[in-house]
Parts: structure tokens; sequence; C-alpha cells
């Protein structure tokens, strides 16, 4: 017995550290993007689905009026998803706020709700709680008219870190960006973040955009990627670029941190693509392998010498991606932090993985069943 589950602990750490270097050498393939000086021609709808975020939406708006981009060929779509403090309905050149109505609930339809308004051909999203650079749109634009991707994931950052849980979430989402873009350019698109992502109006609809998943919470973007993925293969694109970087702020408490993953990892076997819910199981098991054979070492030396092992191995294997991220993010110096940062890692993916398939969590003022 001690032999099966040291070698299932063997198969995991080396399929995890093929799989770390599968998104490296993606990332490392992915080229820095620098835009040409042209003159864009992409009419843009920035659609914001918000809900109880009157504190941080101001922000987010006059971040994106502040844009080098051409005034007239951008607007700026907010859709209020029923906040318990509305967004003031409003009219201007470039913004309009909508109500959602009272027959719909939720980011995916306020998303949804907000492009069939939009006015423009290309759509790019971001969240209520972020800002954004003057060089955003300008960046995001030139990249598509220059590739045509169908869809563009672009870099999302974490911003004004001053407690070590803030921090451990910089870095943390600094290796997620690196997942995603390594991921993208190995043609396993598995990952995105809908607070900077760019699509085509008419591939949103002809891809089916929420239709039959417009109730489920959470989402909004992995699965829309992965259905822009099935029907044009390789039309998902990463915009590796600092210029188009979005910022938003990490969880200030621990509490808020577990609800947030709670959400973002409960849909994980629900993706239509069986391989990304496969990685992300895989994924689990091994950091649970992990604890488990810390655990077992207090009784056999077997146990602990396989748990350290694994754990030295999965700080080596993830080091070079976590660099690489934190390099293009310009976060080098928390990388002193990467050996506390792992502990945090596994408990946060063994306990809130295995949750998420149990326990209800909390967003925005509403309660979603697990899974």
């Amino acid at each position: 017995m001690t032999e099966m589950l040291i070698l299932a602990s063997i198969i995991l750490l080396s399929g995890y550290s093929v799989l770390m270097l599968f998104y490296y050498f993606g990332w490392t393939r992915t080229p820095l993007f620098k835009p040409e000086k042209n003159s864009p021609q992409t009419k843009v709808s920035v659609v914001i689905a918000a809900r109880n975020e009157e504190t941080t939406i101001g922000s987010c708006i006059q971040s994106i009026l502040h844009q080098d981009y051409p005034p007239e060929l951008y607007e700026v779509i907010v859709v209020d998803d029923h906040s318990l403090v509305p967004v003031p309905a409003r009219k201007g050149r470039n913004v309009r706020a909508l109500p959602l109505p009272a027959t719909a609930k939720g980011k995916k339809q306020a998303i949804a709700y907000g492009i069939q308004h939009a006015a423009g051909d290309l759509i790019i999203t971001t969240d209520a709680d972020c800002v954004v650079q003057n060089t955003w749109l300008s960046t995001v634009v030139a990249y598509y008219e220059k590739y045509r991707p169908k869809m563009i994931a672009a870099p999302v950052a974490f911003t004004d870190e001053q407690s070590w849980l803030e921090k451990w979430q910089s870095l943390d989402l600094c290796a997620m960006m690196a997942v995603t873009a390594g991921a993208i350019a190995n043609g396993f698109p598995n990952m995105c973040n809908g607070a900077n992502l760019a699509y085509e109006k008419k591939v949103f609809e002809e891809a089916g955009g929420f239709h039959g998943i417009d109730r489920q919470p959470g989402g909004d973007d992995v699965f829309l990627m992965l259905r822009i993925a099935k029907k044009y293969p390789g039309g998902v694109r990463f915009l590796k670029s600092q210029d188009a970087i979005v910022f938003t702020r990490p969880e200030k408490t621990l509490s808020g941190l577990f609800q947030q993953r709670l959400r973002w990892l409960s849909k994980g076997t629900a993706y239509p693509d069986w391989r990304v819910s496969a990685v992300l199981v895989f994924s689990w098991l091994f950091n649970v392998s992990i604890l488990a054979n810390l655990f077992m070492g207090i009784f056999r030396s077997e146990f602990l010498a396989m748990g350290i092992i694994s754990l030295v191995f999965k700080t080596l294997s993830e080091f070079p991606l976590l660099a690489g991220g934190c390099d293009f993010f310009r976060k080098k110096k928390m990388l002193w932090g990467i050996l506390p940062a792992q502990a945090m890692h596994i408990l946060y993916v063994a306990v809130a993985g295995g949750a998420s398939r149990f326990v209800k969590y909390n967003w925005k003022g509403r309660v979603y069943p697990a899974g």
C-alpha cells in the first residue's frame, strides 16, 4: 500500500512538472507587443457589469474616459445589475448607464444586455472595480487590427498591495496570467480574466454568447472563451503588453479571498472542454497529495520524504513561470515570498478546490450554490 501511494505521488509530481514546463515555454513563445503608430479605425464598446460597486465605478469610468484613443470611436456601457445603490442613469458622448431588466440578473446577463445595446464592432469588457491606463484601448485595438483574432485575452494585475495576504494574491495572479498566455500560445486556451477581454460583437453572437449558461454564476470569461475557441480554432490570442494591463485591488480579508476563490473554482468540472476540467482536477489532486504526504509523514518517514520532494520540485517547476510573470508585471521584488506563498497556495487549492463542490458562497450580496 505504501509503495502504491508513493508511486501515485511520483506520477502526480511528474505530470505537474511537465504541465508547468508546458505553460512556461508557451509564455516565452508569446512575444511582447509594441503597437505601431497607425490611425485606428475600429469602433469600440466597453461593457461593464456593475453590482454594488458605487465606491469604485466612478474611478473606473474616469480612467476609461482619459484614453489616448479617439473619443468618437468608443463608448462606455455600464449595466447596473440591481445594485443596492443603483448606478445613476446617464447618457453622454461616451457613457451610457443602463439598468438590467427585472427579469434578468447576474454578470453574464448584464454583459449580454450591454452587448445588445452596443454600437461598437469590438466589445471590450472590464470590471467596475478596475482602473485602466490611458494606452489601454489604443493598445488592444492596435493588436486587434494587426492580427484580427476572434478573442483577445489581456493582462490583469493587482495594485496597492499592502498586507502579506494582498502580496500573495498579487504573486498568484502574476502566475495565473503567465499560465493564461502560455496555454493560449500552445493552442490550449483554458483560462482568461473577464476584467480585460476583447472580442468581436458578431463573434459573440455567432458563438452563442451565454445562451444556455446565462443563469450560472461565474465563468462569464472562460465559458465564452471555450465557445469561441471551439468555433474558431486558433482564434484566441493573448496580448502581452504592459500598455494594456488593467489594474484592480486584491481582497483585503481571508474570508473575502475564500469567497472569491470559491466562485472562481465552483465551475471547475462544468467546462465544456473536458481537458480544462481534467487539468484543474489533476492540479487539485497534486496539491492534496503534498498535504497528505506531509501529514502521513508524522507516522512514516517515506511519506515525509515524498512530501518534501514534491514541495521542492513544485517550487522549482513553477519558479521560471512565476519569475517571467513577475518580470512582465514589474513585481520582481515579490519573488522573495515564494516559499511562504507555496504553503498558502497548496492550502488554498486543496481546501477551496474541494470546498467549491459542496460549500455555498456569497458574492456581492447574492448566495450561490456549490458546484
